[in-house]
């Protein structure tokens, strides 16, 4: 697929008619299952789908994006402030390689193999690029949220492909 610089569904509204009118070499027209394949292939977490008002920005590793450390008096800034000193959320948004034919469907618990313990869900998965399997984003427990460690999704082998980086 490569890396367009930036990509717009089909145009359903003039903006986005607007958008690929001036689009030339750098855009890429797409339709709406190649972008989640590609938001979810690059774990670019989406609004609705894989966090909502529920969940703390830093859950899905939005605080670089869409927080302010510096500015006060925000709703939910003492809690969002404290879990940023506290040093991490109890669980992470990661991306999951998933072994096997089938889908998988969202919500499905994620397993660890050791005990069989649910330590998360799925919130988005696609067939992966090379055909051989999926690819998904699942909250998981924090302690678990490192790149490698294998999991189970529905019975099948999964492994974190993409997890957050640690704090410094």
């Amino acid at each position: 697929v490569g890396r367009p610089r930036w990509m717009a569904p089909r145009p359903r509204h003039s903006i986005a008619g607007a958008l690929l009118a001036h689009a030339g070499e750098r855009g890429v027209v797409a339709s709406p299952e190649v972008f989640e394949a590609i938001r979810i292939e690059e774990a670019i977490a989406r609004y609705g789908v894989d966090f909502d008002e529920q969940n703390y920005p830093q859950d899905a590793s939005l605080e670089k994006l869409a927080v302010s450390f510096q500015k006060g008096c925000y709703l939910g800034q003492e809690t969002v402030f404290m879990l940023e000193v506290r040093g991490h959320a109890k669980k992470r948004l990661v991306r999951l390689a998933i072994d096997g034919d089938g889908d998988v469907p969202v919500g499905s618990p994620i397993v660890s193999p050791e005990g069989g313990a649910e330590v998360g869900s799925v919130t988005s998965r696609t067939r992966a690029p090379n055909g051989a399997g999926l690819i998904a984003l699942g909250y998981v427990k924090y302690k678990l949220a490192v790149e490698g460690t294998e999991l189970q999704v529905s019975g099948r082998a999964a492994r974190i492909t993409r997890a957050p980086a640690p704090k410094s």
